[in-house]
């Protein structure tokens, strides 16, 4: 049978063999935080969430009535795109395996009876499927109700509800959940079967909060630096602190980003791996630790520094705004990305108590737009490659190539001339600098920098996003300590 690539959680499935004298029972599999690696209710309430805004924004923009109250309710009922849904792949080999020789398997969820219908339909060999209808919310007693009405003689259970695990005569667990093997073998009950199912751990937790995009919160710095300020002491531990602060907020809405593009990220080649796609972290686990991490990096940005906190404040809006929305809007998306990189420099003017400076921040606000049409411009020619025409939660098509690249370069071009007219007009006049001509070849190996992101960006061969792209980039590095050595020398 073929299923999608996103059932493969693990290379080289483990099961063990049916236990003979349980290999008659019929098979309850819980669908519900076991057999699908993602919660399914939670994620149609997301979907309701995000259709109520759509809706709203549309009132906003006088196009009332174009979608029906009623019909968003049933899409948000039915929205889940069970074909990207990330499966407990051991499991779906174990169902196969046995329905193959005639065990009658049967699927029970919290979810609205057409997901249960399509992900039984897409495992094939399901003898029935059961899910919510309208006064039916199939919750775990509602399960159990269940499995004894329509197997009063027993059954085996597959999943992680206690109140099937204490009734079945046999079970199928995961090899994680220790507890679970202890209570079953103490009520002298029998494990059928144990799968892989591994938990999150902190490689897992450092990738869902995208710790390697912190080093873009080192903008904060380059006020301080530019500034002349790296010699007080009090604007260094300042600047540091909001750093932290910076990222740990970022973390959260990161998260926040990853919950609500599930379903789009589940359809993308690449981001179909990120920890939440693949159901490697729960929903409702990301959710509060996103809550966390933004008001406590809040309230300690309140106390750091008043202008710091209404600039993280506005960061954390725009950045929501984005997420929710935002992100869906064509050249808008790459708009408030370069708002959100300019508003680092911003904070950072804030932490260290620097004289703000027009001429960077314009730099920045042009630059960084630059660097994210390069980021949709590569994703439009990937796009193109696959003979994907709409690109998954953007408002981008593959026959956008043309527009993405005049803009893109034609901000870089913006950004580099406003580079050297700062140096011309501000830097090196104000007597910070002993050799300030140097600081004309930091810029230009910016440049040459720039230049290089948007040959490989036009080739395909950036990857994703070119911050995230220059830390692991050999040639990004190198240029980076060269115009680190060139602005020493100017000092």
């Amino acid at each position: 049978m073929a299923r999608n690539a996103t059932d493969i959680v693990n290379p080289k499935p483990q099961v063990a063999a049916v236990v003979p004298a349980e290999a008659k029972l019929p098979l309850i599999v819980d669908m519900d935080g076991f057999l699908v690696r993602a919660d399914l209710t939670a994620e149609a309430a997301v979907t309701d969430l995000e259709k109520t805004v759509s809706r709203m924004s549309r009132a906003v923009r006088g196009e009332r009535g174009s979608i029906a109250p009623e019909a968003i309710a049933e899409y948000a009922r039915k929205g889940v795109d069970v074909s990207g849904l990330p499966l407990q792949s051991d499991l779906v080999d174990y169902i196969v395996a046995v329905s193959e020789t005639g065990r009658a398997v049967h699927l029970v969820t919290a979810a609205a009876q057409e997901i249960a219908d399509a992900v039984a339909a897409r495992i094939g060999g399901i003898a029935s499927a059961t899910g919510a209808v309208p006064g039916r919310t199939m919750s775990n007693a509602d399960k159990l109700e269940f499995a004894k009405t329509n197997f009063p003689e027993g059954f085996a259970y597959a999943g992680r509800a206690s109140q099937l695990l204490a009734q079945a005569k046999a079970v199928v667990i995961a090899k994680s959940d220790i507890s679970v093997a202890r209570s079953v073998k103490a009520r002298g009950g029998t494990i059928e079967v144990e799968i892989d199912a591994a938990r999150a751990g902190l490689r897992t937790w450092i990738k869902a909060l995208r710790c390697h995009q912190w080093s873009k919160n080192a903008l904060v710095f380059v006020p301080l630096i530019l500034g002349h300020a790296y010699f007080n002491s009090a604007a260094v531990l300042t600047c540091l602190a909001g750093f932290f602060l910076l990222s740990v907020l970022a973390s959260g809405t990161y998260l926040v980003n990853d919950i609500l593009d599930l379903d789009s990220d589940r359809r993308h080649p690449t981001k179909r791996n990120r920890p939440l796609a693949r159901g490697d972290i729960a929903m409702s686990t990301a959710l509060w630790v996103a809550t966390i991490a933004i008001i406590g990096s809040l309230a300690a940005a309140f106390a750091l520094s008043r202008p710091f906190f209404l600039g993280l404040a506005g960061y954390l809006v725009t950045t929501l705004a984005y997420s929710f929305y935002l992100k869906r809007l064509l050249l808008v998306d790459v708009f408030v990305l370069a708002v959100l990189f300019t508003s680092r420099i911003a904070m950072g003017v804030a932490l260290a108590s620097v004289a703000a400076s027009p001429w960077l921040l314009t730099f920045t606000m042009f630059f960084f737009l630059s660097l994210s049409l390069a980021k949709r411009h590569v994703e439009v020619i990937n796009a193109g490659q696959m003979g994907i025409m709409n690109i998954p939660g953007r408002d981008y098509r593959s026959t956008d190539m043309a527009l993405t690249v005049a803009l893109g370069i034609g901000c870089n071009a913006v950004a580099m001339l406003v580079l050297f007219l700062y140096l011309t007009n501000e830097a090196m006049p104000t007597g910070f600098y002993r050799q300030p001509y140097w600081l004309w070849g930091a810029a230009f190996i910016v440049f040459l920098w720039s230049l290089r992101i948007w040959g490989l960006s036009h080739r395909g061969k950036l990857d994703a996003d070119p911050v995230a792209f220059a830390m692991r980039d050999k040639p990004s590095i190198a240029l980076g300590l060269i115009v680190a050595c060139v602005f020493g020398l100017s000092i």
